[in-house]
């Protein structure tokens, strides 16, 4: 005998309580399957929804559906993907190929029953976060589930799982997903499924056990007027709110954490560089950052429970990583070439110029506005860089001073951040986050090594050796901290945390040259430099607010 699947199958029944009313009552009751008679499939676990609220329940929940999907094939359990609407990003691959080779077999006829009205107001088409429109958000099903493209099967066409699924001897099926609220909601589809199985059942597996389906609008009230029993249940749906709540709240204080890890990171960074670059040259010092961190990312890539599988990345993905990995090397070598050029508090009050080159992208991208927030927010952030540079005038007027070399540089570094964080909230989609910037740092460093000359570390000392692992391991943690807080965290609130990052560069220069003067050079910042560099920040966030609101 196989493997066998120990189950405790859990459904609710109409009941009448001492009062004589009609109740809900949920029955538990455990069951033995054979594993090599039984199907698991995953309906709509797509890789991105048209609802931020969709979204946001499945993200949470990922982790634990694929160790079900991993622990159910382990033990012999048949798998099947079936994110509709995107098997033209599975053409040709062996999993979906498997299922097409299927002999085709007729379905027996759908066991008789009623069609009482949803229990729920779907008149929204399912949102609870405000969206106005239904749009085809998904290209394929989550990359965190993992396909076996050896033994997995994918379609979304019921005539193809029917024949599949027979023709491999699977009678007993279990539902897997998120987005399934018409199969939850509606029993008669499992009666359905009932029937095209020979009888044997299925039941929609539950990895959250709190909510019998999170597609529909939890907000929404029950209809009014549907047969007894049609209605979602107080103790289903005031969990699943409470639920809802907390992990939101969790997810907002996680990433306002974030946010300001990275503000903080990126705030100290430039300080530290300025000193190394009076003994690395700036492609040098670059090359050594990428080459670390893509090694330190390799080894977590290898040392993590989750691969990549090479062959489900997809031809257009990789083209996206390749327009990553220039950009992000765009922005490190422009960064320290500004830098070489200008003092720290100057070269990054400038890159305060990436959020707003980021609401740029969104208007070319994605076709957004700005409004009357954001360009005034936009004002405010040039009057503070006139302000900040108030007593520099002059040197701009000469080509040849360090004040206007560095100012195009530092420009550039801030459009090819924002093209990058553009890219990687597009790659995320697709890739682990660390995975992305693995890539993107590995290409990079390669790409540079032409331009390098790391002989220069042989004569470090210790101190010099400090200082630059120290700055690799503070790049590796500010873009772990970064890519985390954008799983976390919507582009305005994380614009208004990173725009404190100047503040924190000016407060650390102006305190390291107080305390070690012979390490750190004294800036010279009057006054209306100081104000100037407020209203950067102010401007920075005001447009960053104007987008969250407009």
């Amino acid at each position: 005998m196989g493997e066998m699947l120990n189950l405790q199958l859990r459904r609710q029944t109409l009941a009448r309580d001492a009062r004589g009313r009609t109740v809900w009552q949920v029955v538990e009751q455990p069951e033995a399957w054979p594993a090599d008679e039984t199907a698991l499939l995953l309906c709509d676990v797509w890789d991105r929804h048209w609802s931020r609220g969709a979204n946001e329940r499945l993200e949470p929940l990922l982790p634990r559906m694929d160790q079900v999907v991993r622990a159910a094939r382990k033990l012999g359990v048949r798998i099947l993907h079936a994110p509709s609407d995107t098997m033209t990003f599975y053409e040709g691959t062996p999993a979906r190929q498997r299922v097409q080779a299927a002999t085709p077999l007729t379905p027996p006829e759908p066991i008789a029953h009623e069609a009482p009205p949803l229990p729920v107001d779907g008149s929204d088409g399912g949102t609870d976060t405000g969206e106005p429109t239904w749009h085809k958000a998904w290209s394929r099903q989550h990359p965190a589930i993992h396909i076996d493209q050896d033994q997995d099967g994918i379609s979304d066409q019921g005539q193809e799982v029917y024949s599949y699924l027979r023709g491999q001897g699977r009678s007993r099926l279990l539902i897997l997903g998120v987005h399934t609220q018409y199969v939850c909601a509606q029993p008669q589809l499992c009666h359905q499924t009932d029937g095209a199985m020979g009888g044997a059942g299925g039941p929609a597996a539950r990895p959250d056990r709190c909510h019998v389906q999170p597609g529909p609008s939890p907000l929404r009230q029950p209809r009014g007027g549907h047969p007894p029993g049609g209605g979602v249940p107080r103790e289903v749906l005031v969990p699943h709110r409470a639920q809802r709540g907390r992990a939101a709240e969790r997810r907002l204080n996680s990433g306002l954490l974030f946010a300001g890890l990275t503000a903080l990171l990126w705030g100290s960074l430039p300080i530290l560089l300025k000193n190394l670059l009076g003994v690395l040259d700036p492609y040098t010092l670059t090359w050594c950052r990428l080459t670390v961190t893509a090694g330190a990312l390799a080894l977590m890539q290898r040392g993590g429970k989750r691969w990549v599988d090479w062959r489900q990345v997809p031809v257009r993905t990789w083209w996206w990583l390749l327009a990553g990995m220039l950009s992000l090397t765009a922005n490190y070598v422009f960064y320290l070439l500004a830098l070489d050029h200008l003092a720290p508090s100057a070269a990054q009050v400038l890159t305060q110029l990436s959020p707003v080159f980021l609401l740029g992208g969104g208007m070319l991208v994605f076709g957004e506005r700005f409004n009357v927030r954001q360009w005034a927010g936009f004002l405010f952030l040039l009057a503070g860089l006139a302000l900040f540079f108030n007593n520099r005038y002059g040197e701009l007027r000469s080509g040849d001073s360090d004040l206007a070399q560095g100012l195009p540089l530092a420009v550039g570094c801030a459009a090819s951040w924002a093209v990058y964080a553009l890219i990687q909230k597009q790659l995320q989609r697709d890739l682990p986050a660390n995975f992305v910037l693995m890539v993107c740092f590995a290409g990079g460093s390669l790409g540079l090594l032409p331009l390098s000359h790391p002989g220069e570390l042989v004569g470090f000392d210790g101190a010099g050796l400090l200082l630059l692992g120290l700055c690799i391991l503070m790049t590796l943690a500010s873009y772990l901290s970064f890519a985390a807080t954008l799983g976390r965290l919507a582009a305005s609130r994380f614009s208004v945390v990173m725009a404190l990052t100047p503040l924190i560069t000016v407060a650390g220069s102006l305190t390291w040259a107080r305390f070690f003067p012979q390490l750190f050079a004294v800036e010279s910042l009057n006054t209306l430099s100081l104000v100037g560099a407020g209203m950067v920040v102010s401007g920075s966030a005001m447009a960053a607010l104007g987008a969250r609101r407009g």
